[in-house]
């Protein structure tokens, strides 16, 4: 059993939830602390090239943006399918530049498919469903972006996109403020603000440069925080330090 009197006794994975936890439980900084996430990168099996013509986009000229997650409600498929009819409505030319690859299976599939069909998104948005692995998958991306609505802490798909280089954009929720830096590795918006996902999607679409820099912004960053050996590292020294109060 944890005894919560007991300092360092309980750990979070970011500083959000540590601190919701600290609330609920009437616990002082002492007794919740955060210490991050790190992984090990998944090994691909496939090159970009050989993704792209698997998936039949060989002759695609412009970005791949894409979401990885279960499709579900939380995850904001919906919000991030708005957010390109709106982009097809208000600059019709920004999606031409774009393809959405949307990954995962889920009980929201059948309705976000309808919704596309029915905003005129199924030339720039493409379900690939459930890929085998999908480290191959984000090889191919330039952006990913995560949309989340709630239910998260510290999702490990945008560690790994960093991991690989990877521009992202991400819901403002939970630990995501924790891992992407505002406008030096990705783009951060508000949950559910259609507005402000489209903006950021806009921004991106023709800015390859950007993009770039975003992506290696974030491999630099992922590498000085989030790689399993720094986190191997963080929990030996809160360890040393608990062993010596």
């Amino acid at each position: 059993l944890c005894d919560w009197t007991w300092p360092g006794a309980m750990r979070t994975a970011s500083a959000l939830a540590a601190k919701q936890l600290r609330k609920v439980l009437h616990l002082n900084e002492t007794q919740c602390v955060a210490l991050h996430n790190g992984i090990v990168l998944r090994q691909t099996t496939e090159t970009r090239e050989q993704t792209r013509r698997r998936l039949g986009l060989e002759k695609f000229q412009g970005a791949f943006f894409g979401v990885i997650a279960v499709l579900r409600p939380n995850k904001g498929h919906l919000v991030l399918l708005r957010a390109m009819a709106a982009l097809l409505r208000q600059s019709p030319d920004v999606p031409c530049h774009i393809k959405l690859l949307i990954e995962g299976t889920g009980p929201l599939r059948e309705e976000l498919q309808a919704f596309a069909a029915d905003n005129r998104l199924s030339a720039h948005c493409i379900f690939v469903g459930e890929e085998e692995n999908v480290m191959n998958f984000m090889t191919l991306l330039d952006v990913l972006i995560l949309p989340s609505i709630g239910y998260e802490d510290f999702p490990n798909v945008i560690l790994e996109a960093m991991g690989l280089g990877k521009a992202v954009i991400a819901s403002r929720i939970a630990g995501t403020p924790e891992q992407v830096v505002d406008g030096e590795t990705g783009i951060l918006v508000d949950p559910g603000d259609v507005d402000q996902l489209a903006a950021a999607i806009a921004g991106l679409a023709q800015d390859a440069d950007r993009r770039r820099q975003m992506g290696l912004a974030g491999l630099k960053r992922f590498q000085e925080r989030f790689t399993a050996e720094v986190a191997v590292k963080n929990y030996i020294s809160h360890y040393q330090s608990l062993l010596e109060t």
